[in-house]
């Protein structure tokens, strides 16, 4: 991976907004559910709208680059069925076909810190320092019968070590008194 320099990332099944390929999967969901609600146990119907799913997304301008997943990969966009029921405006490039690998990144860059700038407007983030106390927050997959019984903390911790970096990591150490269940 790091020949191909291809970094490896990974993100919470909780918070997939960081991730294309989760984002992309919510999409393709929504997509199923929205066709096939009526038989989705039905694996053939599913199928029959599969190929449909993958071509509006490969021709769907995605917001964060301004241009089709079809058009960074191929350079050109494939005519839809609606431009032979309506005859829309012709259009000529005028400029010569920039690098838009290049440009589909730096949009996507620009609306990342866009993001993050209003998710974080108003957040105070707490400051931990070592000998401190805290509870951890799980997440804990369940049936529908038994998940509102399960905790929602877990601890206490006392924090051993705090390592600041972009993002705080810390050594946690739990205490004698915390009860496991």
């Amino acid at each position: 991976m790091e020949g191909l320099k291809i970094k490896s990332v990974h993100t919470s099944g909780y918070h997939p907004e960081s991730n294309p390929v989760e984002r992309t999967n919510r999409e393709i969901g929504r997509l199923l559910r929205t066709y096939c609600h009526k038989q989705h146990t039905n694996r053939l119907r599913w199928l029959e709208f599969g190929w449909n799913i993958e071509f509006w997304i490969n021709h769907t301008t995605h917001s964060s680059t301004g241009y089709t997943p079809q058009y960074i990969l191929f350079g050109r966009n494939t005519p839809l069925s609606i431009t032979k029921l309506v005859a829309f405006p012709k259009y000529e490039a005028t400029d010569p076909a920039p690098d838009i690998i290049q440009i589909a990144m730096k949009k996507t860059q620009k609306q990342a810190q866009l993001r993050n700038k209003y998710k974080d407007k108003d957040k105070a983030f707490p400051k931990y320092e070592a000998g401190m106390k805290i509870l951890v927050k799980e997440n804990r997959l369940s049936s529908a019968e038994t998940h509102k019984l399960f905790l929602l903390y877990h601890g206490p911790y006392q924090i051993c070590e705090v390592h600041e970096t972009i993002l705080s990591r810390y050594a946690i150490r739990l205490e004698p008194s915390a009860r496991i269940i």
